[in-house]
């Protein structure tokens, strides 16, 4: 098959991907491999030309696959990763990006493993220990987290590695060695409230309460009317004993919501707390307003079914925790909420006498009850003891996406596209010319996935699928490209040949008809012919 060398050079010339040049910047990776891999073509060098596409694609699919996460495309980053690993598995960066977004959609295994290997790669690559380290925090890997976090905080991650680090040395039960930390974070980060707020969490969070109520106090005397304050020293006064701190942690839920009347987390909290004393109008007023303000929240909708099942409305609690439970979704570990709602769903239908479906449901839940001990080696803690961490989750969470944000990237890609499909083109090409199967298919089907318009695609897919027998693939893009080709012979042959593969007799005849002049001196063609006919006068 032809290969074409440079359609695309100027292109990729213009090309510097967010990054500014500058008189002394260094050359973009993707204007010296794609230009490389054009030169070896020129020279008809096919060897060295495919390896320089192949390291222009593992640069182009990386640039690509971070802008498909930045706008939140996931599932589309997550291929693109994928991909361009298997044209370089030794780029610790790639292997970084790859593992944040695994991260950031909770899998933990797969990150780890990808940062493991970046490590292998540099093992001095602080950014890999530090997300290595946030990663084992997250599967509760605590002492394994401890040394990269450390690392992390002391060779240069200051001001993201504290946080973690801290909480770390809680969950060991080293309050002396978190309490020293956080005394130098203080002189780093400043006497702010906000950096009260942030000891506070990392108390909390660490099962330390007593000092959390401390930093969060400190916090609202430097800035009485930041938001969320008077919400997290609620949370730390419920601490240990949930019960005996209602008293105290109810006023500041309230005066949260002086300052921010929509704000959800204090509703929640303060229904779920009007629900364990009883107080069943206002735990149902407080609930509604939290769930108007979040209708898809799963915990919002479990407690609102815990408070229609309290009060004999079975009826209404059961969408509320069909829709938790599929809001909820299946994840690895299971989440506790999971957990939580098949088993709610199992005792309600056991008490409406749906003795089969209430059985599936308990079963289920056991179930993941069980995964996620194996998981975590412990039991999660009540959803109380988790709300300061999920109003943080919900902090933390990605800012959404501007029309401008996509608009960018969509230009980028579009900026991109024709040089990376013009570089799977012709790894394409080179790869069918040496035979490789079913590698060639796979780069012309990559091809056009970045062109699909692309002049003598169809051809090329269809004589590589051909190549690598495998006929089924291989009709559609021939025929497609037969019926604006119809004197191109070799191509009609080979499509011949596919259907006659297939058994469609009647379809061989119609294709080899118009040749028959031509295939009598093909014995395979003309074998393939009169089969077909006599074949298709039994059918």
């Amino acid at each position: 098959m032809r290969v074409k060398a440079g359609l695309f050079a100027a292109i990729v010339t213009s090309l510097v991907c967010g990054q500014s040049p500058g008189p002394t910047a260094s050359p973009d990776p993707l204007q010296q491999h794609y230009s490389a891999a054009s030169a070896y073509l020129s020279r008809g060098d096919q060897q060295h030309a495919a390896s320089e596409y192949q390291a222009f694609l593992a640069v182009a699919l990386h640039r690509v696959a971070n802008a498909n996460a930045q706008i939140g495309e996931a599932r589309r980053a997550t291929e693109l990763f994928t991909q361009a690993l298997e044209f370089d598995n030794r780029d610790a960066a790639l292997l970084d990006d790859f593992a944040s977004l695994r991260f950031d959609h909770d899998q933990l295994p797969e990150a780890e493993s990808l940062l493991n290997s970046a490590l292998v790669l540099n093992p001095d690559d602080i950014r890999s220990h530090f997300l290595l380290g946030r990663v084992l925090f997250n599967e509760e890997k605590y002492l394994a987290a401890q040394p990269h976090l450390e690392l992390a905080w002391t060779q240069g991650h200051a001001r993201d590695a504290w946080y973690l680090l801290g909480l770390t040395d809680l969950k060991l039960q080293q309050l002396a060695v978190a309490r020293e930390l956080f005394k130098k974070t203080l002189l780093t980060l400043g006497d702010k409230a906000s950096t009260h707020v942030r000891l506070g969490r990392a108390y909390y969070t660490g099962d330390y309460p007593d000092e959390a109520v401390i930093e969060f106090k400190k916090a609202i005397s430097l800035a009485p009317r930041a938001l969320g304050q008077h919400y997290y020293l609620g949370l730390a006064y419920l601490g240990h004993n949930p019960e005996a701190g209602f008293a105290r942690a109810e006023p500041e839920f309230r005066t949260e919501l002086a300052l921010a009347p929509s704000d959800f987390p204090s509703h929640y909290m303060l229904g779920y707390v009007a629900l364990k004393q009883s107080r069943m109008p206002e735990a149902e007023r407080e609930i509604t307003r939290a769930l108007s303000l979040k209708p898809d929240d799963p915990a919002a909708l479990l407690l609102a079914a815990e408070l229609f099942s309290a009060t004999a409305r079975d009826a209404e609690a059961e969408p509320l925790l069909r829709k938790a439970i599929s809001s909820l979704g299946i994840s690895t570990p299971p989440k506790y909420d999971a957990i939580r709602a098949h088993y709610m769903l199992g005792r309600m239908l056991q008490r409406t006498s749906r003795r089969d479906e209430a059985a599936k449901e308990l079963a289920l839940s056991e179930d993941l009850r069980k995964q996620l001990r194996a998981a975590s080696g412990s039991t999660p803690k009540d959803r109380l003891a988790q709300g300061l961490q999920r109003s943080q989750q919900a902090e933390e969470t990605a800012r959404p996406v501007t029309a401008e944000e996509r608009a960018q990237a969509a230009a980028f890609l579009r900026q991109l596209s024709p040089a990376m499909a013009d570089a799977f083109n012709n790894l394409g090409a080179i790869a069918a010319n040496q035979r490789q199967c079913p590698a060639c298919v796979t780069y012309f089907q990559r091809s056009g996935e970045w062109d699909p318009s692309q002049e003598g695609l169809d051809r090329n897919l269809g004589k590589a699928a051909f190549l690598c027998n495998q006929y089924e693939q291989a009709v559609p893009p021939l025929s497609r490209y037969l019926e604006q080709h119809a004197a191109d012979v070799n191509v009609r042959s080979e499509l011949g040949l596919s259907l006659f593969r297939l058994g469609e007799y009647k379809k061989v005849i119609q294709v080899l008809g118009p040749i028959q002049s031509s295939i009598q001196s093909n014995p395979e063609l003309s074998g393939a012919y009169a089969t077909s006919l006599t074949e298709a006068k039994e059918e």
